[in-house]
């Protein structure tokens, strides 16, 4: 399926770097706030308490945004919203490495906007897999509803295994320890692995999902034809 179904692939290959990509942008909060923001400021705290506000907000952004997932999918189609929301989050990320902003709430109103731009692609990512089931469908002669799933969601388990390791590994790399975590040196690399590793994860994840062949025009098609397939197969049924 893998080998032979190239919007699966393709589908699979852009999801694993963008869990990868939410998920050390996850892992990442728990040190550039308050390692990197709190040894900037003279209340630690304040950092901790925006590391919490993020999160929040950044959760009910990404909800109100699923409201208006449907509508933007009907005007635009769901390769092309997903694409043009990762490069827009590979664009937040950069300006905010760019900026370099040292006041937190600054660096919170980057991450929320990022986390607007996930919430668009996570919103309908499982709705594309439909879409790629129909595809197959069209050129197998058969639904293979539970394989397709099977699949894709053993890439996705597999996308936040690799995240841990990933996480783990560049810290190790930049030589964080309990004894360099206020480092100055440490922490500046703390930032950049917040903002640069995470704009690099979503540009890859957008270029990935820019060649996705089931653009919206292919699976209006895609729909057509499967409606008079089915519409045929129900009729010599009757007869």
């Amino acid at each position: 399926m893998l080998i032979t179904d190239k919007a699966l692939l393709i589908l699979i290959i852009g999801t694993i770097f963008l869990l990868l990509t939410q998920l050390t942008m996850q892992s990442m909060a728990n040190y550039v706030f308050p390692n990197y923001y709190g040894g900037l400021m003279a209340d630690p705290s304040v950092a901790t308490t925006a590391q919490s506000m993020t999160s929040l907000i950044g959760c009910v952004f990404m909800i109100i945004i699923a409201f208006f997932a449907p509508k933007l999918v009907l005007k635009f189609g769901k390769r092309e919203l997903a694409f043009v929301s990762l490069f827009a989050g590979a664009a937040f990320f950069l300006i905010t490495y760019i900026v370099h902003p040292t006041n937190v709430w600054v660096f919170v109103i980057f991450q929320i906007l990022a986390y607007v731009c996930l919430g668009a692609f996570n919103s309908i990512c499982f709705a594309m897999i439909i879409d790629v089931i129909d595809n197959a469908e069209l050129r197998n002669g058969r639904r293979d509803d539970g394989k397709y799933y099977g699949v894709y969601s053993f890439a996705r388990k597999l996308g936040q295994a690799l995240s841990s390791l990933l996480s783990g590994a560049l810290l190790t790399a930049i030589g964080y320890t309990a004894e360099t975590a206020f480092d100055p040196v440490v922490t500046g690399k703390i930032f950049m692995l917040a903002t640069l590793i995470p704009a690099i994860g979503f540009a890859i994840s957008g270029v990935f999902l820019f060649i996705y062949p089931l653009k919206k025009k292919v699976v209006d098609a895609n729909a057509v034809k499967l409606d008079e397939m089915h519409a045929a197969e129900k009729q010599n049924e009757n007869q």
